[in-house]
Order: structure tokens, then sequence, then C-alpha cells
């Protein structure tokens, strides 16, 4: 099992459940990665998307998700793509 020392995660305590737009700043001076994978954890389900960090220099859209009210729900982005730098 790989442990994952260097990674980004943002809780959600929702107020009301429905579908939310996901989206990412990718800052051109730091988003090498063409394979980042966001893990996001929505209503009991834990989807995960790819994304090329370096095609756009902003936000760029993860995903529309489904979404209950309430915590336990999660974006989370890890450094192992396995490229190097």
């Amino acid at each position: 099992d790989t442990q994952v020392y260097n990674y980004g995660i943002w809780n959600l305590d929702l107020e009301q459940a429905g579908t939310y737009r996901i989206e990412a700043y990718t800052d051109a001076m730091w988003a090498e990665s063409q394979q980042a994978r966001y893990q996001v954890r929505h209503d009991g389900i834990t989807d995960t998307v790819a994304i090329d960090q370096t095609a756009v220099d902003g936000w760029v859209v993860v995903g529309e998700f489904d979404f209950a009210a309430g915590g336990g729900q999660w974006v989370r982005l890890e450094d192992l793509t396995g490229e190097p730098g």
C-alpha cells in the first residue's frame, strides 16, 4: 500500500443536497501534471477524475456531482501520478 504524504483535501459539509459543479484552479506557473487525479466523495460514492492541469491556466471543471446534505464528503488531490517532477 502506497503511503501518501503530499495531498490536498477539501471537506464538504453541505446545508442542502443537490448537484454541484467542482472546479479547480490550475496556475500555469505550478500546474505540471498531465494526469492529476481528483477524487470526489459525494453521496456515498467516490469518483476519480483525471485532469490535465497543463491544459488550462485558470479554472478547470472537474465535473458535476450529486451531493447529499451534511458532511462526510470531500474532494482530494494526491501527488501520486508517477510523473517526474
